[in-house]
């Protein structure tokens, strides 16, 4: 096969020299090629692309954007990027009734979101599918729906941020009561059936 290394541009001409049986097995007019072929920029492909092999975009700017179109309307899954190694999907990307959808496809297999801090490769957080998708951050095993472990003395911070008073609401589906831990300026109160039941301030304890 003869390969070309660089486009050939309307009016080229191409020279080629045999010293033994030489055959063309397929031509093609300008009106065939434009059909056959796609553009270097600025055409359109429709239907499935396979690739074997690596893809590469090299020389893309600020403005450069890929763009996977789908016909599907939405309530239906469409633009589907779906990922797989050696035949075996693994994930899909795609949208799912206007909602951004991550969607993993082995069995109890988790989604890992890796970065880099300071030049070494850590784990931020996973969403284990094997414990119903409970949310690990600086655990690899989360046994809860949130799971933090961290070698900080305070691995959690609620903070609101108009300087007024703060409170984490603990409560059940059957009654929705508003129970709560405060925090009432320097002071940390304490709420059961949405009333204030006992506070500690300063070195005083208040109840009732």
């Amino acid at each position: 096969s003869i390969t070309l290394t660089v486009a050939a541009e309307s009016g080229d001409q191409v020279v080629v020299v045999s010293y033994a049986t030489f055959q063309v097995a397929d031509a093609y007019t300008q009106t065939e090629a434009d059909a056959e072929f796609v553009a270097k920029a600025g055409d359109t492909m429709t239907g499935p692309l396979s690739v074997t092999g690596t893809v590469t975009a090299d020389g893309l700017t600020s403005a450069s954007v890929l763009t996977l179109s789908s016909a599907f309307s939405s309530g239906s899954l469409g633009g589907i990027i779906r990922l797989a190694d050696a035949g075996t999907q693994f994930a899909d990307l795609h949208e799912d009734s206007g909602n951004f959808l991550i969607s993993s496809a082995q069995v109890d297999k988790d989604i890992i979101f890796k970065g880099n801090d300071g030049g070494g490769v850590i784990e931020a957080m996973r969403i284990d599918m094997s414990s119903g998708g409970n949310v690990g951050i600086g655990t690899a095993a989360p046994s809860h729906k949130a799971h933090i472990l961290t070698t900080d003395s305070t691995p959690l911070n609620v903070q609101h941020s108009n300087g007024t008073d703060v409170y984490i609401k603990l409560s059940n589906t059957a009654d929705g009561a508003g129970n709560y831990l405060g925090a009432d300026s320097n002071n940390l109160t304490f709420w059961t059936e949405n009333t204030e039941r006992m506070r500690i301030s300063d070195d005083n304890l208040l109840v009732g």
